[in-house]
């Protein structure tokens, strides 16, 4: 019975990769340099800051993007929680993929410009990373 087990479990693992790259294996063959049998997390990347004032409580901002200048992309995320704001996520990675760029996440308040902060992100083959910038802004 134990040696049921153990091979069970062995076949198992043998083929875990296969059951995780099946879901995941979204690329296409040789699209920008990533192989067609990559295989990724099932994570949603979201590059998020935080917005504080002095006190360090959450800011709410009456409009906020993100801007590619190198394109002339503008995104507007859609999801904010109260001070947290998304400056890129995975929606983005297929343009962004295999390459870094520079970025800006704009932001307003009280029809005047509050946030204008760089960013240098990138994407593997997977999903989009943060290679430069704030976590947290405080206005």
């Amino acid at each position: 019975m134990m040696m049921n087990k153990f091979i069970f479990t062995l076949v198992l693992l043998a083929l875990s990769p296969v059951f995780l790259g099946s879901s995941c294996n979204h690329k296409e063959a040789g699209s920008k340099g990533c192989p067609p049998d990559v295989v990724c997390t099932m994570m949603y990347a979201m590059i998020t800051v935080a917005i504080t004032d002095e006190a360090g409580k959450p800011v709410v901002l009456d409009e906020y993007y993100t801007l590619r200048p190198s394109v002339g992309d503008t995104l507007r995320p859609p999801q904010s929680m109260e001070g947290t704001y998304v400056v890129l996520d995975d929606s983005y990675q297929k343009k962004l993929q295999q390459q870094q760029d520079e970025f800006f996440f704009v932001g307003y308040k009280d029809g005047r410009q509050v946030v204008n902060e760089p960013y240098t992100l990138g994407a593997d083959c997977c999903h989009v990373k943060k290679l430069k910038g704030r976590d947290q802004i405080p206005l």
